[in-house]
């Protein structure tokens, strides 16, 4: 919307304050659409929107000299209700204005980073720093790592981090910080080089409980890896999704991929997982996603042939009763 249809939309809403008090989701798309409508908005539904949950801003570039001096201000009286933010392709002008926005919303507590950028990350750190620790519930971080400096400045509190396309490098920056509050993680590992090292160490998050990992099936092992050099007290669930996508005969493919890893490195992750560095652990799984053509549904790998394997693998896992396994199909169309 351009300027007069958002004025516009706030003269309808106004007129039927039934309507507002209902409105769960606001969703800004601002392609070269200037943020000061945004603003705008925030001005004129000041207290007007009881129920909303949601705020969504994307394709959005923050230049301050389009807003209003007290936006923050205005921003907390329209949207203190929200509960989840969705920043999704965002341009701010530094750590500090991002960080202002975090904090104009006191209900915040889930945290969406899609493509998040600022134009000056770190001359404000000091300042961020000294300001009071940012307290979430979820982050969900994509190719954004400026938004993981300041969460490293902002000493954040945090329950659960996923991440998808994260320099994993910073992400271990996280977990020093975190250390205290973070209980569960999701890494997503699909996007990284086959020689590529994992260059993340999971030891600094001391209460982690739940740990998520998703990669392509021939990254099983180096997934897996990952725990290998960490010491994880409290661990009680890994989960490993594997992901296979090919549209060849499925079930050879699955050999094909798991006959070239060293069968040694099966036994040394199955000697870790059931000693003294994950004490708590009550579950190992291993979740194997195929997407597949309709008509090579029927060539995917039985779960119980995908069981057998991780049995033969694993022996004192599957022996000790903590081994999970499941087997699902995402169908496409086409061959």
């Amino acid at each position: 919307m351009d300027k007069t249809q958002t004025y516009r939309l706030i003269d309808t809403l106004n007129q039927d304050p039934d309507r507002c008090r209902a409105i769960e989701t606001i969703s800004f798309s601002l392609v070269k659409t200037s943020v000061g409508i945004f603003g705008s908005f925030s001005v004129c539904m000041a207290m007007k929107l009881p129920r909303i949950e949601l705020l969504r801003l994307q394709w959005c570039e923050w230049v301050a000299g389009q807003l209003h001096a007290q936006v923050f201000v205005h921003i907390t009286l329209a949207f203190g209700s929200v509960t989840m933010l969705h920043l999704n392709f965002a341009t701010f002008p530094s750590a500090l204005v991002f960080g202002r926005l975090v904090r104009a919303l006191p209900c915040l507590s889930f945290l969406r980073c899609h493509h998040v950028s600022f134009e000056r990350p770190y001359n404000v750190a000091s300042i961020v720093q000294a300001r009071r620790p940012v307290r979430l519930d979820t982050i969900h971080l994509m190719d954004s790592d400026d938004v993981v400096d300041f969460l490293v400045s902002s000493s954040t509190h945090l329950r659960h981090l996923s991440s998808y396309e994260l320099n994993l490098s910073k992400c271990s920056e996280l977990l020093p910080v975190t250390t205290e509050s973070l209980s569960s993680m999701h890494i997503e590992l699909e996007r990284i080089g086959p020689r590529e090292a994992f260059p993340i160490d999971f030891t600094p998050a001391v209460n982690l409980r739940i740990l998520l990992l998703t990669a392509e099936l021939e990254d099983m092992v180096r997934a897996a890896n990952i725990l290998s050099r960490a010491s994880l007290p409290k661990l009680t669930e890994v989960t490993t999704t594997l992901t296979l996508y090919d549209a060849r005969s499925y079930s050879s493919i699955v050999q094909d991929a798991l006959d070239k890893i060293d069968k040694d490195q099966y036994a040394r992750i199955d000697e870790v997982l059931s000693g003294r560095q994950y004490p708590a652990l009550q579950k190992v799984a291993f979740d194997l996603v195929s997407y597949v053509p309709r008509s090579k549904v029927k060539d995917v790998i039985s779960e119980v042939s995908w069981r057998s394997q991780l049995s033969s693998w694993f022996p004192a896992l599957h022996a000790s009763g903590r081994l999970v396994s499941s087997v699902s199909v995402r169908v496409y169309v086409g061959e």
